[in-house]
């Protein structure tokens, strides 16, 4: 927000709001954005040069708490959501036995393999400057740098694809007439769709 003007970044806001787009991110000029990468620390800079006002100190400071808060509740929710989601297709697509609050259990298991994995990456995200960074499949298929294969790459995290493993091992462990393999298929096969879904609303 103040790049390259005030009024220009509002403008460039309302065209694309007006294009049709569905989300835009703001960001707020900060005299430090050590999460972020080159072209928007310089455009930040850049900002306040220009006589943008950077947000108070206790603004910032509150944020320092509320974004760990926030980012610990949607986890939660994600597990809840989850949880719905394979006890919907184990139990009443596939008649499997079990119960919601055994896919919770191993919907928060699961869960952990991102959360500690991501907790060990914040060194390479700081290096790097780069907090988006990921264990994704694109890494290992640089030739696919654009378009909506290597959107999809991108997406399938490498740690995803480890818990859609530990909750088809669950639904094993829940249904033993449900295999892991046949487990696997169904767990791996949702993690692409979401894939190729969110892949398609990827610049």
């Amino acid at each position: 927000l103040g790049y390259p003007s005030l009024e220009e970044s509002l403008k460039l806001v309302e065209t694309m709001a007006g294009c049709g787009v569905d989300f835009i991110e703001i960001q707020i000029p900060f005299s430090d954005p050590t999460a972020d990468g080159p072209v928007i620390t310089q455009a930040c800079q850049a900002a306040l040069d220009a006589g943008g006002q950077a947000p108070p100190e206790v603004f910032m400071n509150a944020m320092r708490y509320i974004t760990p808060v926030m980012a610990m509740i949607s986890i939660v929710v994600v597990t809840f959501i989850s949880a719905g989601l394979y006890w919907l297709v184990f139990s009443f697509v596939l008649g499997d036995d079990g119960r919601y609050r055994q896919y919770l259990a191993v919907g928060a298991h699961a869960l952990l393999v991102p959360a500690i994995i991501g907790l060990a990456l914040v060194p390479l995200k700081v290096m790097t400057e780069d907090p988006a960074a990921t264990l994704n499949l694109g890494l290992f298929a640089p030739f696919f740098e654009d378009g909506y294969l290597g959107n999809v790459l991108r997406i399938l995290d490498i740690t995803g694809i480890w818990s859609a493993l530990i909750v088809a091992q669950g639904a094993h462990s829940i249904d033993p007439k449900r295999s892991f393999g046949s487990a696997a298929v169904v767990t791996l096969g949702i993690t692409l769709v979401f894939a190729l879904i969110f892949a398609s609303f990827v610049p």
